[in-house]
């Protein structure tokens, strides 16, 4: 949708997706270009996706993605800001955030009142962040001096070093930590207690381990003493977990039942042989190559777990957020550059189904981050590299591509809605 007073001077805009302008403004938005704008002096009402621009100068923005509430108030200075996604921000805020950027900014100090993700900051000084991803929970009071602090509900004094996805390990944290929601990437020495929830909504009271090397200890449900070696995305294997595993990589958010041999690897390229697995729950099944007969339930960040889903899969990379009905073929893949040529699914709900090139007849409902889903998208894809947040009513021909830079030559649809 498009809104009817957008008063804008835009410089070059390649795709200036979900705003709703109110004012007069003058906005340089690029998704997936690679390019940078100087000046961006805008008055936004409201803004769901305004990524990867480059402000400089000062700066009022009221951005939002996926999270369907628009929020008043962010009158802020940034420095660079790659995605600065899902920030209820209250009061007066200097904030420099950025995703995926590999650089961290010298300078956060911000009172937030609510933040859903505020990842990959490198915050010195003193500062109070209340930061949460994706459990709909907000934490009113982290006064820490944080190293790298994501996601954290701290209680008392605490001095953390954290580091996501950077390849550095902290050597000391000194913390009492009374629920922890993401506890990446850490080397904790000496005797530490811990407790870890990623996107599980329970919280673990006693884990009184000693970690060899922890870089994510994310959704375990652990008893007893526990030493644990667990690595994402390092490429070394450590080669004593008190279970049946060949190889872990990231082995998040299960909770096996009865005897089970698992080999799940993620961000690896190597897929493995033979997953015979009795799993009561997955939340996240991420990147294995099964062959054969598999059940498996799998859901990411959904809280729902799904009763059946009986599925030969041919490949799969991330089967995420799909409520499936039936009996179900399914072959997904994000982010992996591979495309699979049949796709004969009946599925009831589909959160994300992004990146599939789809050949044949094809009945898809798919939503990226809307929270709505739509009960008839009977669509035969000639290539869909990502169809998120479409309302299509009818009988619909869809050839969609986002970030691509190639655009398909015809769209013979006759959709009732699209954003």
């Amino acid at each position: 949708m498009y809104n009817s007073s957008i008063s804008a001077r835009l410089g070059e805009v390649l795709q200036f997706n979900q705003c709703k302008a109110r004012g007069s403004t003058t906005v340089q938005s690029v998704q997936g270009s690679g390019k940078y704008y100087s000046s961006i002096s805008a008055r936004l009402g409201e803004v769901l996706q305004f990524n990867r621009c480059k402000a400089r100068g000062s700066t009022t923005v009221q951005s939002v993605q996926g999270s369907g509430k628009y929020y008043s108030s962010i009158s802020a200075r940034l420095g660079e800001v790659l995605q600065f996604n899902q920030c209820k921000a209250r009061g007066s805020t200097t904030v420099q955030s950025v995703q995926g950027s590999g650089k961290y900014y010298s300078s956060i100090s911000a009172r937030l009142g609510e933040v859903l993700q505020f990842n990959q900051c490198k915050a010195r000084g003193s500062t109070t962040v209340q930061s949460v991803q994706g459990s709909g929970k907000y934490y009113s009071s982290i006064s820490a001096r944080f190293g790298d602090f994501n996601q954290c509900k701290a209680r008392g004094s605490t001095i953390v070093q954290l580091v996501q996805g950077s390849g550095k390990y902290n050597s000391s944290i000194s913390a009492r930590l009374g629920e922890v929601l993401q506890f990446n990437q850490c080397k904790a020495r000496g005797s530490t207690t811990v407790q870890s929830v990623q996107g599980s909504g329970k919280y673990y009271s006693s884990i009184n381990a000693r970690l060899g090397e922890v870089l994510q200890f994310n959704q375990c449900k652990a008893r007893g003493s526990t030493t644990v070696q667990l690595v994402q995305g390092s490429g070394k294997y450590y080669s004593s977990t008190s279970a049946r595993l060949r190889e872990v990589l990231q082995f998040n958010q299960c909770k096996a039942r009865g005897s089970t041999t698992v080999q799940p690897v993620q961000g690896s390229g190597k897929y493995y042989s033979s997953i015979s697995a009795r799993l009561g729950e997955v939340l996240q099944f991420n990147q294995s190559k099964a062959r054969g007969s598999t059940t498996v339930q799998s859901v990411q960040g959904s809280g729902k777990y799904y009763s059946s889903i009986s599925a030969r899969l041919g490949e799969v990379l991330q089967f995420n957020q799909c409520k499936a009905r039936g009996s179900t073929t399914v072959q997904s893949v994000q982010g992996s550059g591979k495309y699979y040529s049949s796709i004969s699914a009946r599925l009831g709900e589909v959160l994300q189904f992004n990146q599939c090139k789809a050949r044949g007849s094809t009945t898809v409902q798919s939503v990226q981050g809307s929270g709505k889903y739509y009960s008839s998208i009977s669509a035969r894809l000639g290539e869909v590299l990502q169809f998120n947040q479409c309302k299509a009513r009818g009988s619909t021909t869809v050839q969609s591509v986002q970030g691509s830079g190639k655009y398909n030559s015809s769209i013979g649809a006759r959709l009732g809605e699209v954003q």
